[in-house]
């Protein structure tokens, strides 16, 4: 697989502090990610944003498996084809099983890169209510 993930270098130093300053999250557990070695970092999706907790929580640079309709400009999200592709992203056809999709993810793991998926696809729909009960109940020191 080309490796396009000096697009995502750039624009993950310029928008980690932005993101950080304003959603301040706080990542715990970081130090058990490995360094190296093939990885797949999984996540619940209930906003936009999730997948940028997981990137600033490591070094490593992320290829995600994203909707293919980020990649086609007849969709909305379409628009910003370009940073999808310049930040590794793999396109996923949600309407069939996609085995390019699945061949290239396989081949990010080959190469001992880090992969990054959301397994229930789409956001979830979890109310703002709930996901404040749920981390009050699992996650409040």
């Amino acid at each position: 697989m080309k490796d396009k993930m000096t697009g995502y270098k750039i624009l993950k130093t310029i928008l980690s502090p932005i993101y950080k300053f304003w959603y301040n999250p706080k990542i715990k557990g970081s130090e058990n990610i490995p360094g190296e070695g093939p990885i797949i970092l999984a996540g619940n999706h209930v906003h936009i944003m999730d997948q940028c907790n997981m990137i600033i929580s490591t070094k490593r640079p992320i290829h995600y498996m994203a909707k293919k309709e980020y990649f086609d400009k007849k969709y909305k999200e379409g628009k910003f084809k370009w940073f999808f592709e310049t930040v590794g992203c793999i396109p996923v056809d949600r309407t069939t099983k996609d085995e390019n999709a699945k061949s290239k993810a396989i081949q990010v793991l080959k190469e001992s890169k880090a992969l990054g998926i959301f397994p229930e696809g789409t956001r979830n729909g979890l109310k703002e209510e709930k996901i404040k009960s749920l981390y009050n109940k699992y996650f409040k020191d």
